[in-house]
């Protein structure tokens, strides 16, 4: 996949461990527009859905608090948990990389896609319901806040260096 594919919060030094495990685009496809990427033949099929600006979009009436809760909390605008979005990777995104991935979303060209798919067989939607398998949102420690956006290295450093001292006239005494 060409670098200008990815999305761009995904090329940071501090997203590169998430994004080579769960990238956006092995549920939601390079287009943004929903992938199936489990059919295991017995009754289980799982897809993303289509999360870019094209018809059939699940996206289309989110406000930004609707993304950052679907993204850093794996819950659906009306409450719902979204049960196989991987939040626990997503949950400390800075603000600028979430306002970035948004971005990035938002101006994927337009190309048709559909709903999630979750499809499970019986055994596996009890566990679920019981409680025995869980999704992010149950995992997740929500009161965490986001990661605050590195400094650049100059404004860290200025900070730990005082070079005032090669600039005097006269050395102390």
């Amino acid at each position: 996949m060409s670098q200008s594919s990815r999305c761009p919060c995904a090329t940071t030094p501090r997203r590169s461990s998430a994004d080579a495990s769960r990238g956006c685009v092995d549920c939601h496809g390079a287009k943004g527009n929903g992938h199936m990427f489990h059919d295991d033949g017995k009754g289980m099929r799982i897809a993303g859905p289509n999360i870019g600006p094209g018809p059939g979009n699940v996206v289309a009436s989110y406000k930004p608090e609707d993304w950052v809760r679907a993204i850093r909390h794996g819950v659906a605008p009306g409450g719902r948990p979204l049960m196989v979005m991987p939040s626990e990777d997503y949950n400390r995104l800075t603000d600028e990389d979430l306002a970035a991935l948004v971005g990035y979303i938002r101006h994927l060209a337009p190309t048709e896609g559909g709903a999630a798919v979750v499809e499970l067989p019986l055994p596996v939607r009890a566990l679920y319901g019981f409680g025995f398998i869980h999704d992010a949102a149950g995992e997740i420690d929500h009161a965490l806040p986001p990661m605050p956006t590195p400094r650049p290295l100059f404004l860290r450093m200025k900070n730990r260096i005082d070079s005032s001292h090669l600039f005097r006239a006269t050395p102390d005494s």
